[in-house]
């Protein structure tokens, strides 16, 4: 269940990552992960940057971290 931040925002219940998503503690390994997509398949690209997202979303991670990796994201 998503609860509701300080500014109205509903923020996704958090949780570990799996260890498919364990990249995303990572800025260096996000960094690969990027250099890594299908760039030529515009689909499976989108594909796995919106799954990438939910679960950057839904991962506890510390600030630091958070902040690092969502500017690789971007």
């Amino acid at each position: 269940m998503a609860a509701e931040g300080p500014l109205g925002l509903r923020i996704p219940e958090q949780k570990q990552p799996s260890s498919a998503d364990m990249f995303l503690l990572n800025p260096e390994k996000t960094n690969s992960w990027i250099a890594d997509l299908p760039l030529a398949n515009i689909g499976e690209t989108s594909r796995r940057g919106r799954k990438a997202g939910v679960a950057f979303n839904r991962t506890t991670m510390p600030p630091k971290i958070r902040e690092k990796v969502a500017e690789e994201l971007r």
